[in-house]
C-alpha cells in the first residue's frame, strides 16, 4: 500500500482548496518536485529512466472518452499501486516535464488517490507559458554609479511576499531576502518592487534556476506590465542597500 502521511504536493493542494488564492504554492511545488511517468521500456537496471534531451521517452498515456492524459505520481509507491504491475518509469522535475511534453495531452496527477489533480491543457499551456517568462526575468544589470532610491514597497500586492517566502524556504543556498521599492533617478516615473536576495556560493545554473523560480512566484501575483526587478549581493550595492534598509522577509 502507499504511504498515506501526505506529500509536499499534497499539502499545497490542500492549501489550495482551503485558499484558491495560494495556488503559487501549488505550482511552485509541482515545478519543483521529482515526478514519475510510467514508460513502455523497462530498463535493465532498477527500472528507472533517465530523461534527457538525447533520449527518446516513451511514457504511458490512458484515454477517457475523447481526453488522453499522462499519468505523473509523486512517489513510486503511488505509482506501483496505479499499476499494480513491474512496469519501467522515468523520474524528472516539475520544470523538465513542461519542457518535453506536449500541453495537447492532459496529465493526472496522483490519480487513484484522495489529493488527483487534473491538469487540463488551458492550464498548462499558462504554466508553460509563465515559465517561459521567469526564463526571461529582468535581473537588471546596474552600473554602480546609477543614482537609485531604495525603500520599503508603499503598496505590496496581496500574496506576493507569502509567493516570495515559499521560494526562498525551498533552496538552502539562500541566506536572506528581503522585498523592497527603487527609483532610478532621471529614468524612472514611479518607484518600482525589487527583489533583493543574498545567497551562499553557488553555481550558475542554480543561481538561474532561484531567479526562475522567484519571477514565476511573482508573476502569479502580479502583472506582467508591472516591472519586477530583482537584485543579487555581491553582484549589485544597491540590494545590499535594499538588504540593508528593509525588514528581510525570509532569513535563514
Amino acid at each position: 500500500m502507499p504511504d498515506t502521511v501526505p506529500t509536499e504536493l499534497d499539502k499545497a493542494l490542500m492549501l489550495v482548496q482551503e485558499n484558491p488564492d495560494e495556488v503559487h504554492v501549488f505550482y511552485n511545488t509541482f515545478l519543483n518536485s521529482v515526478l514519475y511517468l510510467p514508460t513502455h521500456d523497462a530498463p535493465e537496471s532498477n527500472r528507472e529512466g533517465v530523461a534527457s534531451s538525447g533520449k527518446e521517452l516513451r511514457p504511458i498515456f490512458t484515454q477517457s472518452g475523447d481526453t488522453i492524459f499522462l499519468m505523473l505520481f509523486d512517489s513510486l509507491d503511488r505509482l506501483s499501486a496505479w499499476a499494480e504491475k513491474d512496469m519501467g518509469y522515468v523520474g524528472l522535475e516539475g520544470h523538465a516535464l513542461l519542457d518535453i511534453m506536449d500541453p495537447k495531452f492532459h496529465w493526472y496527477l496522483n490519480y487513484g488517490t484522495e489529493y488527483g489533480h487534473e491538469f487540463g491543457s488551458d492550464e498548462i499551456r499558462w504554466l508553460k507559458s509563465a515559465v517561459q517568462r521567469a526564463a526571461t526575468h529582468k535581473t537588471h544589470t546596474l552600473e554602480e554609479d546609477t543614482e537609485v532610491l531604495t525603500g520599503k514597497p508603499k503598496e505590496v500586492p496581496d500574496g506576493l511576499i507569502e509567493a516570495l517566502e515559499q521560494v526562498a524556504e525551498h533552496y538552502a543556498a539562500i541566506e536572506l531576502a528581503s522585498l523592497g521599492q527603487m527609483f532610478i533617478v532621471g529614468k524612472m516615473n514611479h518607484p518600482e518592487l525589487a527583489l533583493a536576495i543574498r545567497y551562499d556560493e553557488i553555481t550558475d545554473e542554480m543561481r538561474e534556476k532561484i531567479l526562475s523560480d522567484f519571477t514565476t512566484a511573482a508573476r502569479s501575483i502580479i502583472d506582467d506590465a508591472e516591472e519586477f526587478w530583482i537584485l543579487s549581493s555581491g553582484e549589485s550595492s544597491h540590494a545590499d542597500s535594499l538588504l540593508n534598509g528593509v525588514a528581510p522577509f525570509y532569513k535563514r
